[in-house]
Formats: structure tokens, C-alpha cells, sequence
């Protein structure tokens, strides 16, 4: 599996924990983080910053999620947020994580974050300055979202 995993993370994808191929989403992530950043925006803060370590920690979780048609925090190999955002490089003080699962794209995410004490949170704490964003289908319609936050160290 691991020749197979170097080739993947090369060509920009990523390999779930059940085996299916998983293409990033670049235009859609952007898409969810402009609506992440009026909201912030509304609410007198500083924007989030796409940070590439924390986007790799995202997509590889949006693409597991999406393998096994779920919207968990804790990842198909047992990890939690911190481990995989340390996994993919990041270093960091504090982060946390929002996942969605659903077939109405990114607007639908969001929207059901703000709407959530707990994530909405997430979203608007303003010691937060980066963003990571994956996006991954399921195969039967939906799409798999993940949102990780951070202030690295």
C-alpha cells in the first residue's frame, strides 16, 4: 500500500482506508472557505488562511469519510484531529474540526455549522488564522466536508 499512497499524494489525491482513489477539489474548498470568511467578516474578524498542511489533513479525512459514507471525527485507523493534523506537518498550538455530510454543497455545510453553538465556534474563534479544507464524494450523491481550524505554534 505504500508505493501505491507515494504515487496518490503525488498526482494531488488521496487513498481512504477502504481502498477507493479520491480526487481533491481546489475550486470547491475555496468555494467553502469565502463563505467561512464573510462570516467572519460579519462578525468583525480577521479571515482564515488557506494553510496546505492543514488541507492535507482535511482532504485525507473528508476522503476516509467519504469512503465509509460517514461524517465522524475520528478517522477509519482510530486517529483524532490532532493526530492527523500533526500527521500532515502542522504545527500547533490549539485547532478543531467541523465535518458535514450531505448532497447540497458547501452552502449546506456551512450553513448547518452556524447553526451549531459547537461549530459555529469553530468557525468565528477569533484566535483561529488557518484553514484547511477537503471536500470528497461518497459515491451515492453526497459529499464529505471537512473544515480544520488552527493558530500553529
Amino acid at each position: 500500500m505504500l508505493k501505491p499512497m507515494i504515487i496518490a499524494l503525488a498526482l494531488g489525491i488521496c487513498l481512504p482506508a477502504v481502498g477507493n482513489a479520491c480526487m481533491t477539489s481546489p475550486g470547491r474548498s475555496a468555494e467553502l472557505l469565502s463563505m467561512i470568511n464573510a462570516e467572519r467578516n460579519r462578525a468583525g474578524l480577521a479571515r482564515l488562511q488557506l494553510d496546505g498542511n492543514l488541507t492535507s489533513a482535511a482532504q485525507a479525512h473528508a476522503c476516509d469519510n467519504a469512503g465509509r459514507k460517514s461524517y465522524a471525527h475520528e478517522g477509519s485507523d482510530g486517529s483524532d484531529l490532532l493526530i492527523r493534523v500533526k500527521r500532515a506537518g502542522y504545527r500547533l498550538r490549539e485547532a478543531a474540526e467541523n465535518t458535514f455530510l450531505g448532497r447540497s454543497g458547501a452552502g449546506a455545510a456551512v450553513g448547518y455549522w452556524m447553526k451549531s453553538g459547537y461549530h459555529r465556534q469553530n468557525m468565528l474563534n477569533a484566535g483561529y488564522r488557518d484553514a484547511g479544507v477537503g471536500v470528497a464524494a461518497t459515491g451515492d450523491g453526497r459529499e464529505a466536508w471537512v473544515l480544520v481550524v488552527g493558530q500553529g505554534s
